[in-house]
């Protein structure tokens, strides 16, 4: 995945229209890397060009309340602010429904899936 991000737990790369976001370790993200994560998200997923975002988690990440409050609140104003039509969340078990689940953007179509082929084929299509 090509990456310009700094941070050693997330990588980006754009598909045509879609931000396509690799979390390899969400532990590290959220305890040290969170804030420069999510400025980096709005930076590349805010272009004009880019209309859906996919979110793949490595591993099935530990969601306890603070970090669903965290996803909750801040990834949903996220989410409203880049103004993208879709967001999918990639990840192994229940992860990335729980993901979907605490986030709340009403103006964005939001789904989650096992196969990150099968998110960005979602992501890209209109609708």
């Amino acid at each position: 995945m090509a990456s310009e991000s700094r941070l050693s737990s997330l990588e980006y790369e754009i598909k045509d229209n879609v931000a396509v976001w690799h979390i390899k370790d969400f532990e590290t993200l959220y305890q040290q890397e969170m804030e420069e994560g999510e400025q980096l998200y709005l930076e590349k997923s805010g272009s004009d060009e880019i209309t859906a975002t996919v979110v793949r988690f490595d591993g099935a990440p530990a969601l306890g309340t603070e970090e669903q409050g965290h996803i909750n609140e801040v990834w949903s104003e996220l989410a409203q602010a880049v103004d993208i039509k879709k967001a999918a969340y990639v990840g192994e078990g229940i992860s990335a429904l729980a993901v979907k689940s605490n986030v709340e953007a009403p103006d964005v179509n939001i789904e989650s899936f096992g196969d990150l082929g099968e998110a960005v084929d979602w992501a890209q299509t209109s609708g």
